[in-house]
């Protein structure tokens, strides 16, 4: 064996620094909590960058952070994990999603494999189940990580975020190009700002890969698109909250936000006050909102 290089499956070779990025999707805090436990005790390379108790939440974390994996239950409130999954759009060919359910009907696992899901593992999940698809996972991710390493002509089998550090010099090899590339990437936003629109979207109409879109966002505009997406969003629903009569529900929609109290919750976290709250506010002192 190489010396510093550790085997995760017996074809796949893996740096001992690697990292397979997880997110947790289920409505139960003990069940989240259990899948977390399994998972430090039979995969130590891998790293919980997040969890989400709903389909919604799960969709606006993917905005915010980069994750390989999901494990995904299916029966939660708001939006369930099978139509959480289908919302995904291409993102869903940047990550393995793995179902994790308590229920064994055979609609539902067809209807996920159907839609990708890399395994359907049913509740409770054996240590044992978990950790060989854990490795199947992280062997495939290495072996498309390989791939894309080879073709850019870059060292070693992981493109990681420090293999993405040596390519930074390309941000800069041309700032006019690129400061083009990032105005046609946020006048798509500022378009689509109402849709369903995700970070994998709009590196696919400007022909480059959503980690570099990424790099660029914070490196020009000190802003991640997540948080310019919500930005555009919020600005737009004052404006209607203040200049029509439109429900506050049709005002989340309008803006891009299906459920209503995402929609609230966010609001607030942006201005300190619920759209209900603005809109009064805003009735008795426009200029000042």
């Amino acid at each position: 064996m190489v010396k510093g290089v550790k085997h995760l499956s017996e074809n796949i070779r893996i740096a001992p620094d690697f990292k397979l990025r997880v997110i947790l999707a289920d409505d139960e805090p003990v069940a989240r909590r259990l899948l977390r436990r399994n998972l430090c005790r039979s995969a130590p390379n891998v790293e919980v960058v997040g969890e989400a108790s709903n389909g919604y939440e799960l969709l606006s974390l993917l905005e915010s952070v980069t994750a390989d994996m999901v494990l995904l239950d299916i029966m939660m409130p708001g939006l369930n994990g099978l139509e959480a999954f289908k919302r995904l759009g291409r993102k869903a060919e940047e990550l393995k999603v793995i179902i994790v359910s308590a229920y064994d009907r055979f609609e539902f696992a067809q209807e996920a494999l159907n839609l990708g899901a890399f395994a359907y593992l049913l509740k409770p999940v054996r240590p044992s189940e978990l950790k060989q698809s854990i490795r199947k996972c992280a062997s495939k991710i290495m072996e498309e990580r390989a791939a894309v390493s080879s073709r850019v002509g870059l060292p070693g089998s992981v493109m990681d975020g420090r293999a993405a550090d040596e390519l930074q010099p390309l941000v800069d090899a041309d700032e006019s190009s690129t400061r083009r590339l990032l105005m046609t990437a946020k006048s798509i936003i500022e378009q689509r700002a109402h849709e369903k629109l995700t970070l994998s979207d709009v590196a696919a109409e400007v022909f480059i890969s959503p980690w570099y879109l990424s790099r660029l966002f914070k490196h020009i505009c000190g802003i991640n698109f997540h948080d310019y997406l919500t930005k555009i969003r919020i600005d737009r629903a004052k404006a209607l909250l203040r200049d029509t009569q439109m429900s506050c529900m049709a005002v989340g929609q309008r803006v891009g936000y299906d459920s209503p109290s995402y929609f609230s919750q966010v609001f607030k976290q942006i201005t300190g006050m619920s759209p209900t709250e603005f809109r009064q506010r805003s009735c008795h002192s426009p200029r000042q909102i």
